[in-house]
């Protein structure tokens, strides 16, 4: 009754019919921009660490580290944000107001590991 599978199990073998699917899905997008997000991640807090930071100086790199993965991991937040709007949803209003929903719930999952 309406939970119809638009997905042809016939054709699972076609790369090109299952890359077709899922770029229909969405599928591809999060994985490009939440790939893409993660090597900026990753990229950032490295190149921050080594030369802005000076991590071997100050506490063993423990405070020069999370100085630039919190740099590092805000700018993959924004990145993220930005490409999900414009590329995967299309998105076209309220974009401060979600913004900063976004933000909040991120800061919260974010940090809801450490209590």
């Amino acid at each position: 009754m309406g939970d119809e599978v638009d997905f042809d199990f016939k054709k699972i073998y076609n790369p090109i019919y299952v890359f077709n699917y899922l770029l229909k899905k969405r599928f591809i997008h999060f994985l490009v921009i939440g790939s893409s997000g993660v090597i900026l991640n990753l990229l950032i807090t490295f190149l921050l660490s080594k030369f802005v930071f000076l991590s071997e100086s100050v506490y063993f790199g423990v405070k020069g580290y999370t100085i630039s993965f919190i740099f590092g991991t805000a700018s993959n937040l924004i990145y993220n944000f930005i490409l999900h709007t414009k590329i995967t949803f299309n998105v076209k209003e309220n974009h401060g107001k979600r913004f900063v929903v976004f933000i909040c719930y991120s800061i919260l999952m974010s940090s809801s590991h450490i209590w």
